[in-house]
């Protein structure tokens, strides 16, 4: 299979994210199947080529902004990705990749769906 221009400039930016290690075992584990590897072309291209190439943010503010984000809505295994990719991109200990949840800790934990909600 040959990638597409976008495709190939994704799976650039997912191992620069995640690192040549754990991209290697992703493919050769999970990507292996005929289903996650189109599963795998689509966020190759759409996410990693698109939204994780755009300029204007440098790769540490982008992935610490998907950390508060995880936290936020509480998807837990994005969180332990986008901590790795945080702290491959300079943050430089796991307390600074965690350090924005806890600054958000009490606006996080409180009800959104309830009409009586914090404002």
């Amino acid at each position: 299979m040959v990638d597409s221009p976008l495709r190939a400039k994704g799976r650039a930016m997912r191992r620069k994210l995640m690192g040549n290690a754990y991209a290697d075992k992703l493919d050769k584990g999970l990507y292996t199947d005929p289903f996650m590897e189109k599963f795998a072309e689509i966020t190759q291209e759409a996410i990693f080529g698109t939204v994780w190439t755009r300029p204007g943010l440098d790769l540490k503010t982008r992935t610490l902004i998907c950390v508060i984000s995880d936290t936020a809505t509480g998807c837990t295994p994005e969180l332990k990705l986008h901590i790795r990719f945080a702290r491959n991109h300079g943050a430089p200990s796991r307390a600074e990749s965690v350090r924005p949840v806890g600054r958000n800790a009490l606006r996080l934990l409180r009800p959104t769906r309830s009409p009586h909600a914090w404002p």
